[in-house]
This record gives C-alpha cells, structure tokens and sequence, in this order.
C-alpha cells in the first residue's frame, strides 16, 4: 500500500465532536482507499482535495469509496511535473517519489528556479529562500526516509558533482553524519578491514574529489567513507547489497594513507592480513540448507584472485591523466601525484568566454541504459524469480561473495534463466538484463542456481520455470525501481497463495524496488 501524506485537513462542523469524530474517519478512509496512480508506485501531489458535505454517521468504508471517486477524477488531470504547465495544476505526478528527488537534486545543482508549491511536499522544508548548502542537506535528508536510500542518496551526490557544486554539499556536511546517514543506508558497520576492496574504477574528475576531501577530512573520516561508498554505489547500485562495502572502503583509505606515509612502500598493505583475508583464499560457498538450494557452489569469478590493485598501472600513473573519460583504478586516489600539474585537479574543467567570466563545464547525464517505459513483454513473469531467490537465501549467498555483485551476477542469473525459456536478445528485457557472456565465470554456478529455482516451482508452486516465465506483461524500470503489470485475467491461485505476486518492495541485490500490480485494461 502507498504511503499517504496530508499536509492540512480542514474540517468544519457545528459540534465540535463531530469534527473530531469526521478527522478519525477521514485518517482511517485514506488508509485503506485505493488511489490510483499512487498504488502503481507513482507519486502523487494533490493541492487542494475537497470532499463535499460528510454525514456525521458515514462509514469507513463508504468514506473510502468516495474519496478514490474524488481522487480518480482529480487524477485524471495530473499534469507531469517537467512541464510548463505544472506550476498552476492542482495535481502533479512524478514517476516515483526517488526520481521526484533526484529532479530537484538536477535543478537545485545547476540553479535552475526550483520553487513551485509541490516541491515542499517532495522534499519536507523545503524552500527558495534557504541556503544553498541547507536545501543540499534537506534533499540528503529527504533521500534517507526511503527504504532504497543507498541508492537515491548516491544520485543526489551525482547530480551534485554533475554540476560542479560538490563543494557546498560536501561542505555541510558535518562530522559524525556520514557514520550515521551510512547507518541509515544499510550499513552498520564501517570499521577499517583487511578484506580486499572490490576493483572499482573513477574518473579522473572524481578521483580528484576524493583526494581534496581525504586531505581535508582525513583518511579516516566517517565523511570520506560515505563519499566514497555513495560514488561506489552510484557507479554499481548492486553494491548496496554488499554489507561490508563501507568497512572495505575504510581499509582501502587506511592502507593508501599509509602507502602515501611510506616511500619506501611497494604499494601492498603494511598491514599483515589474516589467513582467510588473503585474496587468492578459497572461495566461499552457499550456506544454504537443503535440497532446494544450491551447495558447494564456488561464488567467485576466476580471474578476479589477484590484488585489488590494477597490475597494468604503475604507482601513481592513472591520476596524471586529465582526460575526465579516462578510467581511474579507485585503488589509487591517494597519490600526491594528483596535485601535480600547472592547474589544480580539485577544479572542475574551466573555460573563459568573450567577456572573461570563468564558467564550470557541467558533465552530461549519462543515457540510461536500464530506463524502460511500458514495455511489452512476453516473459514478465522473471520478474517472479525475485521472491523465489529472497526465499533461497541468494542475498545471504552474496553477502558472503560480495565480488559477484561487480559483475551483476543477479542480473546475468535471470538472463541466463530467461534465455532457457525463451527470453530472446530482442525482447525490451534485454536493454536490462543481457550482458557479454564472460569466459572468466564459471557456468556451474548459473546451473547451480537455475537449477534450485526450478526445483523450488515444482515443488511449491506445482510450475515449471516456462508457466512461470511466459507471461505477458508490461514493465516500467527506471533508476529505482521495476514496476511489472499484468491483466486481472492472469491471476493465478497457485502464485498468490505463496504471495509470490505481492510486491517484494526494495531488494538490494536488484538495485531496486520491485511491484506487481494487476490491471482491467488489456496490456497489448
């Protein structure tokens, strides 16, 4: 069920018992009514909403049923908040309420006037007249009251450092709020490990960001780590599933600092690491119990057994570059050698134009590759293959392998179960699950698990994977989220009495939140 705000309610009776007694009919009404629009995942922002004349002795259920009437005809004429018209409309609609946050992220980084009445219901406080730096901390504040924080977080320090203006965010930053916003993203344990960093790579514009804030902050400061983790997160979302991303990144500064303190090092870490933190260990296997699930499966790719370090670079040699499209191994942000040069790395790319004002090149926004909008497809129901690995454990399995998630190991699974049922290069699915088959991963661990899951349908849901699968449907996928529809005709008893059609809600390993929602409408 949708989440419900009302910022005022205005309710006028001759007793001022019925008013009190309308009020508590009213809160209970808005719980259980269904809204349209709002319980597709979509978010709604309604201006003024007026109910008419109540009896005093109205039902629950009666009050419900007409407020979804009110709300349906006021729905029918939401104006979408990117266009002109939006100001003066009396319903805005947003795709979800993350992609809502991240739109006014864009506009407050570049400047853009961000100050119709809806935004303050977007993001509570805010307002034109506040600072730069407070609006920053308010949508930061916004993004870390939904379940997909870690996410939606990371795209508000993107669209920041987009634009240029990382600094005034960064700035507000006070200490002991990154240990608590990475607290709030998932993370609850952010103390320096020796367990290898997962390879990650920045550019050379945000390798340089990194490095400015790691020497005013500290190689230890809980900020950094939350910069860091939040670039991790935005480079891969998959990563927030990984519950020592944080802990591998304060090893990572820790042990460049202590590169950077000792010339003499050859670049590994000082620190002796234990026998089962060394890389070329043994890799781990499932935990998981039963015949259902997957065992003894080896969990890492072949040729990810080596150093966290990029043999192929030389100390210090990926920061001399300036080209800003030019990968920089993570692993050596840290070197003086980013302050070296005749203009400081810090600064964003600049140019001056006829009249000798400096203006800050803004970095284009990437084109999404995992962006569908109502795309038809005959194999909707893979995405019913998410409740099934929840119940296999498959999160647990990758916390303990947190190196498949660097090569969306999830989402190769379900392509790898798609195709054997049918699931072609051409369907709109492919645009987010196909992947270049990669020699160095072992095919027994796609088997491994194809092969739990099908187990689990014959046995449960009394279905091979193809009835599964082969469902028509249409899919929406944005940057948080999957929304799959199907019609009311393709109900199926045997799925909704394991609630597997229930929405899974925010599944870390997928990156987003997942819905199911049934429609009277035909879907071709």
């Amino acid at each position: 069920m949708s989440v419900r705000r009302i910022r005022r309610l205005h309710v006028r009776a001759s007793i001022e018992d019925d008013a009190r007694h309308a009020a508590t009919l009213l809160t209970d009404a808005f719980h259980t009514a269904s809204l349209p629009l709002a319980d597709q995942g979509r978010l709604i922002v309604i201006r003024r909403l007026a109910l008419g004349r109540l009896s005093a002795r109205v039902s629950p259920g009666s009050l419900a049923l007409h407020i979804e009437r009110i709300t349906r005809d006021a729905a029918a004429d939401a104006v979408a908040y990117d266009l002109p018209a939006a100001a003066d409309a009396n319903v805005v609609a947003f795709p979800d309420r993350a992609d809502a946050i991240v739109a006014l992220a864009r506009l407050h980084g570049r400047s853009a006037p961000a100050d119709d009445w809806f935004w303050s219901d977007v993001v509570p406080g805010w307002r034109s007249d506040a600072s730069r730096d407070a609006r920053w901390s308010l949508l930061l504040d916004a993004a870390h009251q939904m379940p997909e924080a870690g996410v939606v977080a990371a795209a508000v320090v993107d669209q920041a450092i987009r634009a240029g203006t990382e600094g005034g965010l960064l700035s507000s930053v006070s200490s002991g709020q990154g240990a608590e916003w990475l607290r709030l993203e998932g993370w609850s344990n952010t103390a320096p490990g020796l367990e290898p960093l997962l390879r990650q790579s920045l550019n050379a514009r945000r390798a340089d960001i990194v490095e400015r804030w790691r020497r005013q902050w500290g190689p230890t400061d809980d900020r950094l780590i939350w910069l860091c983790t939040m670039l991790a997160v935005q480079e891969k979302p998959v990563l927030v599933a990984d519950p020592r991303l944080p802990a591998r990144i304060a090893g990572w500064l820790l042990d460049a600092f202590e590169r950077e303190a000792s010339p003499q090092s050859t670049g590994r870490t000082t620190r002796k690491p234990t026998p089962n933190q060394i890389d070329d260990s043994p890799c781990a296997r499932t935990a998981c119990d039963g015949p259902d699930r997957p065992e003894d499966v080896v969990g890492r790719p072949r040729s990810d057994r080596s150093s966290d370090i990029d043999p192929s670079l030389k100390e210090g040699e990926a920061l001399q570059s300036t080209d800003p499209d030019r990968p920089v191994s993570f692993d050596s942000a840290s070197r003086d050698t980013a302050l070296t040069g005749e203009r400081g790395r810090f600064d964003r790319p600049q140019r001056e134009d006829d009249a000798g004002q400096l203006h800050v090149d803004i970095e284009p926004e990437p084109v999404e590759r995992t962006r569908l909008t109502g795309a038809f497809t005959p194999c909707a129901g893979l995405f019913f293959l998410v409740p099934i690995l929840e119940r296999l454990a498959f999160a647990k399995f990758l916390a303990a392998s947190p190196e498949l998630l660097t090569i969306d190991f999830p989402a190769r699974l379900l392509w790898f179960i798609g195709q054997r049922v049918g699931l072609t290069a051409d369907d709109p699915l492919a645009a987010v699950f196909h992947h270049e088959q990669m020699d160095d991963v072992d095919d027994s661990l796609f088997i491994a698990w194809t092969t739990a899951v099908r187990r689990w349908c014959r046995r449960h849901a009394r279905q091979g994977l193809t009835t599964l699968i082969r469902r028509p449907g249409r899919v929406h996928i944005s940057r948080t989220h999957i929304d799959v529809s199907f019609t009311l005709a393709q109900i199926d008893v045997r799925l909704r009495r394991l609630a597997l059609d229930v929405d899974p809600g925010w599944v870390p390993w997928m990156g987003r939140v997942v819905q199911f929602s049934y429609r009277a409408d035909h879907i071709n």
